[in-house]
């Protein structure tokens, strides 16, 4: 069956591809950028919540003297710690029986699978960049 839309120059020419998928989706994530640039981000092995240790108030005794002055040395409660809740976040990644021998071989451009899990991750990203800035409310309390 002939396709009567189809015009010679369609026949016989591919389109002209980069062949790289460009990342439209994450060049927003400003604060996650940041921390990783400044080495920010740490990972966990394990624990049923994170406590970050903090300073919260300066030392009150600090100040200026002279000669023989008394200098205060009342105790000071300046240290304590932040608790958080462990949440997770999951980017489903399928691709069909169909799909893997249809992106395979020479006629494949672009890996499928691995765009597919590259999106997952700068979806995960910008999701969670989001979820910064949250309450930890969202999602039923689990985000």
């Amino acid at each position: 069956m002939a396709f009567p839309n189809v015009s010679d120059i369609v026949a016989t020419t591919i389109q002209n591809r980069s062949r790289q998928i460009a990342d439209n989706v994450t060049k927003n994530n400003a604060i996650l950028a940041k921390l990783n640039q400044r080495g920010n981000v740490r990972t966990i092995s394990g624990g049923n919540t994170i406590l970050e240790e903090l300073s919260f108030a300066e030392n009150a005794n600090g100040g200026f003297y002279s000669g023989y002055d008394l200098l205060p040395v009342a105790a000071q409660d300046v240290i304590s710690a932040a608790e958080f809740q462990i949440k997770q976040y999951a980017v489903p990644v399928v691709m069909s029986g169909l799909e893997m021998l249809q992106n395979s071989g020479k006629e494949q451009f672009i890996d499928l699978l691995e765009a597919r899990l590259n999106v997952a991750e700068s979806t995960m990203a910008n999701n969670l960049s989001a979820s910064i800035y949250s309450d930890g409310t969202g999602s039923g309390g689990k985000g």
